[in-house]
């Protein structure tokens, strides 16, 4: 009999510890064993034919993460496509998945933009052509006349004729565009004319 007592309070004992152990990792997001986290640094490169960005943390690590369609990015209280992000700005990354090889951040908040200088407060036109659309991410690549890639992102309130037209465009297309620039070569789109 007393074998049997002494292996039921081993059991007992193991399943406090397990229970103890459950109660330090839940982290308040109904996830357990997995918090949340953030890092902070300036973005080196930006693949978005791979979803990813490479950046240097503050402690001077680098650090490539993924985004998906999920991924929301802020800026000055404004939220903006993750193709609006450009090399150079200072962001916090958030990821449940933090110490992951390769996180994917849920949120991304573009803290100083590498060109908040060059943001404009007046509509402006401009046309080109077509080189390269991101239908999940609301973006689209235009060649100016002078040769410039400028990345034409979407509001996240757009009207629904913004959206059909969007949806109609081909890469070669010629495009004519009313907005403002956000930075230098970012430029958020009021409208397509």
């Amino acid at each position: 009999m007393r074998p049997a007592r002494s292996m039921f309070g081993l059991l007992l004992l193991a399943i406090s510890l397990l229970a103890s152990c459950h109660e330090f990792s839940h982290d308040g997001s109904g996830i357990f064993g997995s918090a949340a986290d953030s890092l902070r640094g300036t973005v080196q490169r930006i693949d978005p034919r791979y979803s990813s960005i490479a950046f240097q943390t503050d402690d001077r690590r680098s650090v490539v993460f993924y985004y998906n369609g999920q991924t929301s990015v802020r800026y000055q209280n404004r939220v903006y496509p993750v193709q609006s992000i450009q090399t150079g700005d200072y962001i916090e990354m958030r990821s449940n998945d933090i110490t992951a090889t390769n996180p994917t951040a849920y949120s991304i908040t573009v803290i100083t933009a590498a060109n908040s200088a060059g943001a404009s407060s007046r509509l402006e036109t401009f046309e080109g052509r077509v080189e390269y659309i991101d239908a999940r991410g609301g973006s689209f690549e235009v060649r100016d006349r002078n040769n410039r890639i400028i990345v034409v992102v979407l509001p996240a309130s757009r009207s629904q004729a913004v959206a059909d037209r969007f949806n109609r465009l081909r890469n070669g297309d010629s495009v004519t565009v009313e907005g403002r620039f956000i930075q230098q070569n970012r430029f958020e789109l009021t409208n397509f004319l």
